[in-house]
């Protein structure tokens, strides 16, 4: 962001504001939960049993999904 006319001398929160971005962290999050989606539910569900288990719950509110890392 720095190198967009105009707004290197600005802090990276007031960049990511005027550019209306997430942080870098949100970003990484964001891509990291779309990868967990797709061992789940796309392509790579096969390996998901190798990195993840369900997990039951006795509460009856909730998602029905719940993951432990393994």
């Amino acid at each position: 962001t720095k190198l967009i006319r105009g707004l290197g001398e600005l802090e990276y929160e007031e960049r990511l504001e005027k550019l209306q971005l997430c942080t870098l962290e949100k970003r990484r999050l964001r891509g990291d939960m779309i990868t967990v989606y797709k061992y789940i539910n796309g392509p790579y569900n096969k390996l998901s049993g190798a990195l993840f288990t369900s997990r039951t719950s006795q509460r009856t509110r909730g998602h029905p999904l719940r993951l432990e890392e393994k």
